[in-house]
C-alpha cells in the first residue's frame, strides 16, 4: 500500500442489508479505510450526490432577469405535462421479499390496491414491461411513483428511486423507508408525500385519491419546479451511480490524499452503530400506526 493510496469503503446498501443479507460484522476494518463513500450524509465521500450539488447551485445561482422569466414560462410546460397523464400510481420493484424491508414494502403496495387506488407494478414483483416505450417516458404517463426502498427508517437511505423514478420523470414521489427528516433535509420544499405522515392505509388511499381527481392539489406538488431556479436536473450524468465516482474523482484531483492522512476508526461504529433501531432489527414487526 502506497503512503498516497487512499483506501475507499464502498456501499450502495443500507445497514440492515451488510448485516443479515451479506453476513458483514465489518470487525475487522478497525483503521484500514481512509475513506467512506456512501447514502449516509456523514460519509467522506457522498454516494448519492444529487441534492447536495443542486442545494449548492441553487444558493449561488444569481436570480437575473431571464432566469425569472425562464421559471414563468415553465409553469404552463409542467401544467401541460400533468394534463397528459393517465396512469395513477406506478411501482418498479424485483425485490419482493428478499430483505425485511422489501417485504414490508410490498404489504404497503398490497394494501393500497385493495383499497381502490390504482397501482401498476413493472419489474418480478408485478406482471407489467415497458415495452418500446422504454423506462421513463412509461413512468411521465403516472401522476406517483412509490418511492419504497428496501431498507426501514434507514438513515439517509434514499436512492434514485426518488430522484430519477420519481422527480426525473416527472411522477410526485410517495416516499416509504427514510425518516421523513431525512428527505426533507435534501428534497425540495413540497416535492412528495411520505408515508409517515399517515395514521392508516385507508388514510393514504382517500389522500391519493383526492389528489388523483382533484387538480390543483396535485398540481402544488410541482410548484417547486417553477419556484425554485434550476432545482432539477440535478446532475447531467445519465447513471446516478457515476455521481458518486465523479466527486471521489474530485477528491483524489484535489490532493487530498496527498496532504490529508486519516484512517476510520472503526467502520463498524461509524456504519452500525449510528444508524436506527428499526433499521438494524432482523425481523421489522409492521409499522405501529398500521397495525
Amino acid at each position: 500500500r502506497r503512503p498516497n493510496q487512499a483506501f475507499v469503503w464502498w456501499s450502495r446498501e443500507s445497514a440492515w442489508t451488510a448485516t443479515y443479507l451479506y453476513r458483514k460484522s465489518l470487525d475487522d476494518f478497525d483503521d484500514y479505510f481512509n475513506w467512506t463513500m456512501t447514502h449516509r450524509r456523514d460519509s467522506d465521500v457522498n454516494g448519492m450526490l444529487y441534492p447536495f450539488v443542486a442545494r449548492d447551485f441553487v444558493k449561488t445561482r444569481l436570480k437575473s432577469e431571464d432566469q425569472r422569466k425562464d421559471n414563468q414560462e415553465m409553469e404552463p410546460k409542467i401544467r401541460d405535462v400533468i394534463a397528459r397523464k393517465t396512469g395513477v400510481v406506478a411501482w418498479v420493484a424485483s425485490n419482493c421479499a428478499l430483505t425485511e424491508g422489501a417485504k414490508q414494502r410490498f404489504i404497503v403496495v398490497q394494501q393500497l390496491q385493495r383499497l381502490g387506488v390504482g397501482v401498476d407494478i413493472y419489474g418480478h414483483c408485478g406482471n407489467l414491461t415497458f415495452g418500446s416505450k422504454g423506462f421513463y417516458p412509461t413512468l411521465a404517463d403516472y401522476k406517483f411513483y412509490l418511492a419504497f426502498e428496501n431498507g426501514v427508517h434507514c438513515r439517509g437511505y434514499i436512492t434514485e428511486k426518488l430522484w430519477f423514478n420519481a422527480f426525473y420523470s416527472g411522477a410526485v414521489p410517495i416516499v416509504w423507508g427514510p425518516p421523513k427528516s431525512d428527505v426533507e433535509e435534501i428534497a425540495p420544499p413540497g416535492s412528495f408525500i411520505h408515508y409517515d405522515d399517515f395514521n392508516s392505509p385507508e388514510e393514504l388511499a382517500e389522500y391519493l385519491k383526492h389528489l388523483d381527481t382533484n387538480v390543483d392539489a396535485y398540481t402544488k406538488y410541482f410548484a417547486w419546479r417553477w419556484k425554485i431556479p434550476g432545482y432539477y436536473p440535478l446532475l447531467e450524468h445519465k447513471n446516478h451511480f457515476d455521481n458518486a465516482f465523479c466527486e471521489l474523482c474530485r477528491f483524489i484531483k484535489g490532493g487530498v490524499n496527498q496532504v490529508y492522512h486519516k484512517t476510520v476508526p472503526s467502520l463498524k461504529k461509524f456504519w452500525f452503530d449510528a444508524d436506527t433501531d428499526d433499521c438494524l432489527k432482523m425481523f421489522v414487526k409492521f409499522y405501529p400506526k398500521w397495525k
